[in-house]
């Protein structure tokens, strides 16, 4: 099974964004790796959102002891 992850799959000169969107569309699942940083990230929880809305399987994965903020707790609850 392959994983994409930004920024090392965005190809060079690539749009930031539009990869993004591209590579969610196209995921089977989506994979939230929640830690404090990404907790606060709204990179982060508008990637969720956007895989929500395209009705992917999400699938928290907590790295720290952690709860999931309110915009996050939204999308994956």
């Amino acid at each position: 099974m392959s994983c994409w992850i930004a920024p090392r799959d965005v190809p060079f000169g690539a749009n930031y964004g539009k990869a993004i969107l591209d590579a969610i569309e196209a995921a089977e699942l989506f994979v939230v790796l929640l830690s404090a940083s990404a907790n606060k990230s709204i990179h982060v929880t508008n990637e969720i959102e956007r895989a929500a809305s395209y009705g992917k399987t999400i699938i928290p994965l907590r790295l720290e002891n952690v709860k999931p903020s309110r915009e996050i707790e939204f999308h994956i609850s």
